[in-house]
């Protein structure tokens, strides 16, 4: 793998561009100027935002490229931009919903290289599996997220708990034809635990069915030697 000559590490560490992304998604600025408003007085009064914060941020985007500013106070999609009005990406920037999580457990990176255990608890209160019965809210946004909206492809859906043990049951190595929702898994543990499917399609970032990438849980519900982290990926939940 070729390498650059030169590597900037401030550029590396920026953590400004990535939240300003963040914060523009969850604000849906992207489809407030898509629906004509563009002025920035507008857009504050559109997404719920204080105007001269809200003009810093998207001043700093133009900068790295994301939308355009044709005049002061006035702005415009471009192609980077328009990017935000996809429904997946829009899912996985969300920091209201399970992008915020996504988000935020990366503060949980050095107690886990630490530990070498996960620590999403350590932010969020809970492990991840039981964070998200704890907030239906977070949970429904990962099921959209792991779901149509958030992947390439799905052929049905396993809704409940009986459903998804059948789906663990039909499930082979060799076969993806019924997937089994990570939604359901946690309801019906049978499925998350028996299903080399689920753990192979929803726990390696390195699947490709066109979603987010995903750090692999080197822990499903509590169980510590039943799934375990494949070279490569980073594992923080």
């Amino acid at each position: 793998m070729s390498r650059p000559d030169r590597v900037d590490l401030w550029a590396l560490s920026d953590l400004s561009t990535p939240w300003c992304v963040h914060v523009v998604a969850t604000l849906r600025i992207a489809e407030h100027l898509a629906a004509g408003k563009t002025r920035i007085d507008d857009l504050a009064t559109a997404s719920g935002a204080d105007a001269e914060y809200l003009w810093r941020v998207l001043r700093h985007l133009v900068g790295k490229g994301v939308f355009e500013e044709p005049e002061p106070g006035r702005f415009a999609l471009n192609e980077p931009a328009r990017g935000l009005l996809e429904s997946a990406l829009r899912l996985g920037l969300d920091l209201d919903r399970f992008g915020g999580r996504m988000a935020n457990a990366w503060s949980s990176l050095l107690s886990a290289v630490r530990t070498g255990a996960p620590a999403y608890h350590t932010v969020f209160g809970r492990p991840f599996w039981d964070d998200l019965q704890a907030h239906p809210e977070i949970a429904d946004s990962f099921d959209a997220l792991m779901g149509p909206a958030g992947t390439a492809s799905r052929t049905r859906t396993c809704s409940s708990r009986e459903a998804g043990s059948r789906c663990a049951r039909s499930s082979t190595s060799a076969e993806v034809r019924e997937r089994c929702w990570p939604r359901s898994c946690v309801r019906g543990r049978t499925c998350a635990e028996r299903s080399s499917i689920f753990r192979r399609r929803w726990l390696d970032p390195r699947r490709s069915s066109g979603g987010p990438a995903w750090p692999t849980a080197s822990r499903l519900q509590g169980r510590a030697s039943s799934i375990r982290c494949p070279p490569g990926p980073i594992c923080i939940c």
